[in-house]
């Protein structure tokens, strides 16, 4: 009986201490720019420009190869937070959205979309934008090209236009 008892009060107390990681999301909650739709929140519109040097964009062009440009959403969670929404490095993984070029040039993001139960369980609301470039591997298994990165808030990087540049491995 004191045992069952003692389970009892164990499972009750570490229950307790779970922060509700599915609190309802409202406008009020979600920072400017950001469009609730749902159970998704719409994000704002951003560009990103990819600018390659010559003997990339000749490679890249001979080869028939794309540019792929892909932005990676993630965020810090609230402390105490249990949920399988937190990845192996400790981050809520929010998503991801990607764009394909046939050639240098502007990558248009628009329409994107992370769930309001991950977005709710975020420590800090403005989350980070990672952006990272490389071929299509279209013409190779490896990638071609090396390209700066852009890791933002996504206060930072919506509505505005941002120029990424790169060149070929080992140019």
């Amino acid at each position: 009986m004191k045992i069952a008892s003692c389970i009892f009060i164990f499972f009750f107390l570490t229950s307790c201490a779970r922060k509700n990681e599915t609190r309802e999301i409202s406008d009020a909650d979600i920072i400017d720019g950001l469009t609730l739709e749902g159970d998704s929140i719409r994000l704002p519109s951003f560009d990103i420009e990819i600018s390659l040097s010559d003997k990339a964009e000749k490679k890249l062009s001979n080869a028939n190869e794309t540019i792929i440009v892909q932005a990676y959403l993630s965020g810090t969670p609230k402390d105490s937070v249990v949920s399988n929404l937190i990845d192996e490095m400790g981050e809520v993984n929010l998503g991801s959205s990607r764009v394909e070029l046939n050639k240098p040039g502007n990558a248009h993001f628009e329409g994107a979309k992370i769930s309001t139960k991950a977005y709710s369980i975020l420590k800090e609301k403005d989350f980070q934008v990672l952006i990272n470039v490389f071929s299509g591997r279209r013409s190779s298994e490896s990638n071609l090209i090396e390209c700066e990165i852009l890791q933002e808030t996504i206060t930072n990087i919506k509505a505005k236009k941002h120029t990424l540049k790169g060149k070929l491995i080992g140019e």
